[in-house]
């Protein structure tokens, strides 16, 4: 079996993505190096990686996709829904929405265009 144990968000900002990605994760996390940043969250870490303050370079950038979404889950998707359009969102959708399946989620866009999806927990499918 493989399993997914960490994922790295590139930003442009790394304080910026401190700020954001620990209110949304309500955790804090820890630094890595210089330009890295940690956040535990169950299974799989997120690291924030700022490659310029890290020394690399940006080469070409690195641009996700519309369509391809980092998802998290929520145990109050509600309560969540509000703290999203509270800490700094790119965009967000104009409500909460429910999917043929009967689950409820949301879009949302952290500050350096990285596609979000958060869905509630008790029915994770695909959105």
């Amino acid at each position: 079996m493989v399993r997914l144990i960490k994922i790295t968000i590139v930003v442009s900002d790394l304080e910026e993505a401190i700020r954001f990605y620990g209110n949304a994760l309500q955790t804090e996390g820890v630094p890595m190096s210089r330009g890295r940043y940690l956040f535990e969250n169950g299974n799989v870490d997120i690291i924030c990686y700022d490659p310029l303050l890290a020394g690399d370079e940006i080469g070409h950038g690195w641009m996700m996709h519309p369509g391809q979404y980092i998802y998290f889950s929520v145990a109050n998707i509600d309560t969540a829904y509000i703290r999203f359009k509270n800490i700094g969102c790119a965009t967000i959708d104009a409500q909460i929405s429910l999917n043929e399946n009967g689950q409820r989620f949301f879009y949302a866009g952290d500050p350096f265009g990285t596609p979000l999806c958060i869905i509630e927990e008790e029915n994770r499918t695909y959105v």
